[in-house]
C-alpha cells in the first residue's frame, strides 16, 4: 500500500513540477508578446518623432539618427550597387574633376555635352532612394554636385571682363578692339548656345497638382517645401482645383513668393468674413453644430460635395488676388508656365476649326482642352480655373481679354462669325506681347478626348521629360507612390499592392464607362488622370489613375500627403470648427511633411535643371547687354 501511495506522490510532483515549468514558460511568453506590442522600440520611436516633425530641421535631425541606427549611413558610403551602374558614375566623376582640375573648359563642355542624363546609369533608379531617409549614395550626390560645379565653371569662365566690357563703348576706335569685341560676341554666342542645347537635350520638369476639392491644401505645403529647398519647377500643370492654387503661384515672381507663402494662411484668415457672408454664418454654423462631427454628418458632407470652409476662403482669396489676370501676363510677371486642363462632356462643338477624336473607349464623352500661354494667351486665368472645375459646362466657362482690358465670354460660333487671332510670335526673350486679335484656333486645335493629350502636348510645347506629381487623396496613400517608401511594401507586398490597385482603378473606369459610377465616388477617384505615355505613365503601365508601379525607372516622383491622426479622425478635422489660420497650416504641414522624404530624388533627378535653367537665363541677359 505504501508503495502505490509512493507512486501517487511521485506522479503528483512530476505533475506539479511540469505544470511549474508550463507556467513559467506562458509567463515568459506572455511578457515577450506583451512587450513587443505595448512598447516602441528605438527605430519605432524615431520613425514616429520622424512622421510628425514640425519643420525640416527638425525632421533632418530624426532622420539622421535613424540613418545611423539602421547603419544606412554605411550603405551611402558604399558605391557598389546593383540599382546602377556605379562604375560609370565613377569614371564621369573622375573625368569631370580632372578636366576641371587642368582648366580645360572646351573637354568640360565636351563630356557634358555628350553625357548630361537625367537618368545616367540608373542613377534615377526610385530603389537607390528608399533604403536611406535623407539621400542615395553618396557617389551619385557627388557626381551631381560635380556636375553643377562643372556648370558654374563654365559660366565663370565665360563671365565678361571689365576691360572686354569698357570695348564696347570705344568700338569703332581701333581696328583691334573692334576684332576682340567681335571674337568675345562670337564666343559669348558659343556659351549661349552650349547652355541652350544642353538643357535642351536634359529635359524639363512640369509639377502636377491634382485634385483639391476637400485636401487641396495639402499642395501648399508641397510648393512651399519644393521652392524654399530650390526646387520648384516653372511649369505647373494643374487640374481641377489644383488650378486654383497652382495660378496663385504662377501669378508672383520669386522675390514675392517668399512673403505670400510665409503670411499666406494670416491672408486668407482675413477673408473669414467674406467666407461668413458667401456661406451665411448661421447656416453654417447650423450645419456644424458638433465640434467633432460624426460619420453620417461626414459622408452628408461628402455626398453634399460641401468644401471646408477654409477651402472656400482659399477660393475668395485668390479670386481677389488674380482678379482678370491672363495667362501671358502671368507668364511676364514670374516667368512661370501655367497650364489648366480643362475637360468638357460635350462631345462636339459647333466650332468647325477643329474636330474631336474618338480614341480613348473611356472617355469617349468628354473632350480635355490644355490652356496656357502659348495656346491660349489672353484668356483669364480665373475663367480657366472654373472652366476646369466645371465638367458640364466645361470650355463655355472661359473669358478673353480684350487689348482695352475689356472681358468678354468666349463664345465657340460658325466660322463666318468668329474672331480671328493672331498670335504674336515670341520675342528674344521668351514673352509674347498682347495684340488686340485673337487666334482662337490656337487652343482650340488642341482639344482631344485622349486623356494623355494633355501631357502629350505639354512635352511638345515645352519639352517636359519628367514630372513631379502631388496628389491631395490621403485616403488613396496605402496605393500610391509605393516604390517611392521607405517603410512600405517590397517585394510580394508591393506587387500585391499593384495588383489591387490596377484591379480597381479598372473596375472604376468600367463602372463609368457604363454611366453607373455615382458622382460622388467619381470625384473622390477617377476625376483626374496621371501624365502618361512616354513619361512611364498610366497607360503605359495599365493606364490607372495614380499608379505609380510598374519599372522604378519612370520619369515621375508621386507626392501623396498621408494622414497621421488615422483616416476617420483628419476626416473629422476637414469639417471640425476652427480656426481658419489654424486649418490652413495644418494642411499646409501635411504637405510639407510627405515632400520631405522626397526631396533627395526630386534634387538628384532636377537640381542639375534648374541650375542649367539659371545659368542660360543669366547668359541670355548678359549677352543682351552687349547689343
Amino acid at each position: 500500500m505504501w508503495i502505490i501511495t509512493l507512486v501517487l506522490k511521485r506522479i503528483i510532483s512530476i505533475i506539479m513540477s511540469l505544470l511549474d515549468v508550463l507556467f513559467d514558460v506562458m509567463i515568459f511568453w506572455s511578457r515577450r508578446i506583451y512587450t513587443s506590442l505595448s512598447s516602441k522600440t528605438k527605430s519605432s520611436k524615431l520613425k514616429y518623432k520622424l512622421a510628425h516633425a514640425n519643420n525640416y530641421e527638425e525632421w533632418e535631425k530624426y532622420a539622421l539618427k535613424l540613418d545611423r541606427l539602421l547603419a544606412n549611413d554605411i550603405w551611402r558610403q558604399r558605391a557598389s550597387s546593383g540599382d546602377y551602374d556605379y562604375r560609370l558614375i565613377s569614371n564621369r566623376l573622375n573625368f569631370l574633376l580632372e578636366a576641371k582640375d587642368h582648366g580645360d573648359a572646351l573637354t568640360i563642355s565636351n563630356g557634358l555635352r555628350s553625357g548630361l542624363l537625367r537618368n545616367l546609369g540608373s542613377m534615377a533608379n526610385k530603389r537607390l532612394y528608399t533604403r536611406s531617409y535623407l539621400g542615395t549614395k553618396h557617389l551619385i550626390e557627388d557626381y551631381v554636385s560635380e556636375v553643377i560645379n562643372c556648370l558654374k565653371y563654365l559660366q565663370q569662365y565665360n563671365v565678361p571682363t571689365s576691360s572686354l566690357k569698357n570695348l564696347s563703348i570705344n568700338l569703332t576706335e581701333t581696328s583691334s578692339s573692334h576684332m576682340k569685341m567681335k571674337n568675345y560676341i562670337a564666343t559669348q554666342q558659343k556659351f549661349l548656345n552650349f547652355f541652350h542645347d544642353t538643357r535642351q537635350s536634359f529635359g524639363r520638369t512640369a509639377l502636377v497638382l491634382q485634385g483639391g476639392s476637400i485636401f487641396g491644401l495639402c499642395h501648399l505645403g508641397v510648393i512651399k517645401t519644393l521652392f524654399f529647398k530650390g526646387l520648384l519647377p516653372r511649369i505647373f500643370t494643374c487640374i481641377n482645383k489644383g488650378a486654383i492654387i497652382g495660378s496663385l503661384i504662377c501669378a508672383f515672381p520669386d522675390e514675392d513668393l517668399i512673403p505670400l507663402l510665409d503670411h499666406l494662411s494670416e491672408n486668407v484668415a482675413g477673408f473669414s468674413n467674406r467666407l461668413s457672408e458667401k456661406l451665411g454664418e448661421e447656416s453654417w454654423n447650423n450645419n456644424n453644430s458638433t465640434n467633432t462631427p460624426t460619420i453620417s454628418t461626414i459622408l452628408k458632407y461628402i455626398i453634399e460635395e460641401k468644401n471646408p470652409p477654409e477651402v472656400v476662403a482659399f477660393e475668395l482669396y485668390v479670386k481677389s488676388t488674380l482678379m482678370d489676370l491672363t495667362f501671358e501676363e502671368a507668364y511676364n510677371r514670374s516667368d512661370r508656365v501655367l497650364n489648366i486642363v480643362v475637360h468638357s462632356e460635350e462631345k462636339a462643338f459647333s466650332s468647325s476649326s477643329y474636330s474631336l477624336s474618338s480614341s480613348s473607349p473611356f472617355s469617349s464623352s468628354s473632350s480635355v482642352l490644355v490652356l496656357n500661354y502659348l495656346t491660349a494667351p489672353n484668356t483669364v486665368i480665373w475663367s480657366a480655373i472654373m472652366a476646369s472645375k466645371s465638367k458640364s459646362r466645361g470650355i463655355k466657362e472661359l473669358q478673353i481679354k480684350d487689348a482695352d482690358g475689356n472681358v468678354t465670354p468666349y463664345q465657340i460660333e460658325d466660322e463666318e462669325d468668329e474672331d480671328e487671332l493672331n498670335g504674336d510670335d515670341l520675342d528674344n526673350q521668351g514673352k509674347k506681347s498682347s495684340s488686340d486679335k485673337y487666334n482662337t484656333t490656337s487652343f482650340t486645335s488642341t482639344i482631344s478626348n485622349d486623356p494623355s493629350v494633355p501631357y502629350t502636348r505639354i512635352t511638345e510645347l515645352f519639352n517636359v521629360n519628367h514630372y513631379i506629381v502631388s496628389i491631395s487623396r490621403p485616403y488613396l496613400a496605402p496605393l500610391l507612390a509605393i516604390d517611392t517608401r521607405h517603410r512600405g511594401y517590397h517585394g510580394w507586398r508591393a506587387t500585391a499592392v499593384r495588383l489591387i490597385n490596377l484591379e480597381f482603378q479598372h473596375r472604376l473606369r468600367q463602372l463609368d464607362y457604363f454611366k453607373l459610377l455615382p458622382h460622388t465616388f467619381k470625384r473622390f477617384f477617377l476625376d483626374d488622370n496621371m501624365p502618361s505615355g512616354s513619361s512611364g505613365f498610366g497607360s503605359a503601365r495599365g493606364g490607372g489613375d495614380y499608379l505609380s508601379g510598374g519599372t522604378t525607372l519612370n520619369n515621375e516622383v508621386i507626392i501623396v500627403p498621408e494622414f497621421p491622426m488615422g483616416l476617420v479622425n483628419d476626416f473629422k478635422n476637414v469639417f471640425r470648427e476652427g480656426d481658419l489660420k489654424d486649418k490652413i497650416d495644418y494642411w499646409t504641414l501635411i504637405g510639407e511633411r510627405s515632400t520631405w522624404p522626397m526631396l533627395s530624388i526630386i534634387w538628384a533627378r532636377c537640381a542639375i535643371e534648374f541650375m542649367l535653367d539659371d545659368i542660360y537665363s543669366q547668359a541670355r541677359r548678359r549677352r543682351s547687354g552687349f547689343y
